[in-house]
């Protein structure tokens, strides 16, 4: 076994750590004491059992008489990759470091990857490179790479829990929000704001447990809805605001020719993960006019909405749903209408169950583990790549298991989670919106049928009718990777950013693996 690991991790004789965690008891464990939490591990089941045990943002690394045991948070915001080479197995947190000469694109990933902006299983762009995915740890022994699973979304029906709801909820968050505070130890916190429920939650919660060292920021226009309501949220609970312009940004900066921005694909995007364009500039920006402190931490409000029930509502994901429909909503959610039958077949493996498991819970766990925790969370990897921290407080096990465990009826339009914020939380602060950015029973209809209308359209036509709107400026910034795309000979059927970026860094891999 052979290690290629960065400078950030804390070592020990047969241990390798980096990142922070809780305990059970919600004791903040970092550095030196995350080391010595698991050099004790002996064996698989004990490592499996730790793991279990634990919130927090952290990877971890152990040598056993067993085998090498290594493994990430569930979030998968640093994920580990493995090859098998001459014999030995190396392992690494950059995929980049187990590259070899003479490589070539695995094309069944790289259709994944352009229809979903993620690989699927273990897989990378490049065949032999593997990643632990997300919620599994891996034993590695002789060679062999193993891996189970240590978190799962998916849940029996006797496992759902509605009793007290409104209380465990409101004692779910201050636990949670507790663990933030403790993690945050005074330092500047900068929160991305938009019009939605999650941000505005965790802006909320921090207000009411006196953490007044923030700073927000929202891109897009200043005279957008979702601006006017975060620049209003921001002013009622006392922190400073800023609206950022990306659309100003791009005319200043060719991102495609930037040569901090290709550092940084690759750092983000490690041959398997999506490309994020929209915080980089605004991010920088921060940075460059000491807005954001040299220890700040970022807290995005990712996956909320997701685990309160938006991506199955919009979906209309039943009990009675089949694995084919729910795989054909899955690549309608990321692809360009999703019509890869061969994607679908694999994604309705992916989705098969041998336990009688809520068929919602089913395609919420595929969902958490693959979108939220591949395409979602990368985003993150844009504030540890200028240097700070990060938090997800929607990742805490604690808040998982709450929503996990509720009834699919409650989580139909986010319906529990938007009525419990507005009336416990946003109104009382004076900072509810309801009704405004918030889809009703009849925009989710609407969806539903256009999706439907799409699907049996002629491929040209349909194509023709998925224009994205351009709120947040993105087409700016993306008209010179299109441009680049082009002149390559590669062509672009719409203008979903989604699809631009992933066949941009498709072509960038290949790009580099010709001068590897």
């Amino acid at each position: 076994m052979e290690y290629i690991l960065s400078h950030s991790w804390i070592r020990g004789q047969k241990c390798f750590v980096r990142g922070y965690c809780f305990d059970e008891q919600s004791n903040f464990i970092k550095s030196d004491e995350l080391l010595s939490l698991f050099s004790d591990i002996q064996t698989e089941k004990e490592f499996s059992k730790k793991l279990k045990q634990l919130n927090g943002i952290f990877q971890v690394i152990v040598e056993t008489s067993e085998g090498v045991l290594a493994a990430g948070d569930i979030a998968g915001t640093n994920p580990l990759y493995y090859r098998n080479y001459n014999n030995k197995c190396f392992l690494s947190d950059d995929a980049y470091s187990l590259l070899k000469t003479d490589e070539k694109i695995y094309k069944d990933a790289a259709t994944d990857y352009t229809n979903l902006n993620y690989t699927l299983h273990s897989n990378t762009l490049i065949n032999g490179i593997h990643r632990i995915e997300p919620m599994t740890y891996a034993r590695i022994s002789d060679n062999r790479v193993i891996a189970s699973s240590y978190y799962s979304y998916r849940i029996y029906k006797n496992e759902i829990n509605n009793i007290d709801i409104q209380y465990r909820f409101s004692v779910a968050l201050l636990n949670v929000f507790g663990r933030l505070i403790k993690y945050i130890n005074g330092r500047q916190v900068i929160v991305p704001l938009s019009g939605g429920y999650d941000s505005r939650l965790i802006v909320a919660m921090l207000y009411r447990l006196n953490c007044k060292n923030i700073i927000c920021y929202t891109i897009g226009d200043e005279n957008s809805e979702e601006f006017e309501i975060a620049k209003t949220v921001a002013k009622r609970l006392g922190f400073k605001h800023y609206c950022i312009d990306n659309k100003l940004m791009a005319t200043k900066c060719d991102l495609s020719k930037d040569a901090e921005f290709l550092e940084y694909c690759k750092y983000v995007g490690q041959l398997s993960n999506k490309i994020w364009t929209f915080d980089f500039l605004p991010v920088r920006w921060l940075k460059e006019q000491g807005i954001a402190e040299s220890d700040a931490i970022f807290i995005p409000g990712h996956s909320g909405d997701c685990l309160a029930g938006s991506h199955s509502s919009k979906n209309h994901i039943t009990q009675h749903s089949t694995r084919s429909y729910m795989a054909l909503k899955i690549m309608e959610d990321e692809s360009f209408l999703g019509r890869n039958k061969a994607l679908q077949n694999k994604i309705i493996k992916l989705l098969q169950k041998k336990e009688k498991t809520l068929t919602t819970s089913n395609f919420d766990n595929f969902v958490i583990k693959n979108r939220l925790a591949k395409y979602i969370n990368t985003a993150t990897r844009v504030y540890s790549y200028f240097g700070f921290d990060i938090a997800l407080p929607f990742w805490d096990i604690e808040l998982m298991n709450f929503f996990k465990t509720l009834h699919p009826s409650l989580k139909k339009n986010q319906k529990f989670y938007h009525n419990y914020l507005d009336s416990s939380l946003f109104e009382p602060l004076d900072i509810s919106f309801k009704g405004i950015l918030q889809a009703s029973d009849m925009d989710l209809k609407l969806h539903y049928i256009k999706s439907i209308i799409k699907r049996i359209l002629p491929l040209k036509i349909a194509l023709s009718l998925s224009h994205t709107p351009d709120l947040v400026g993105m087409d700016a910034i993306l008209k010179p990777f299109v441009k680049e795309l082009a002149e390559a000979g590669i062509k672009t059927q719409t203008n979903n950013p989604n699809e631009i970026m992933a066949l941009w860094y498709l072509y960038q891999v290949k790009q580099n693996l010709c001068a590897h």
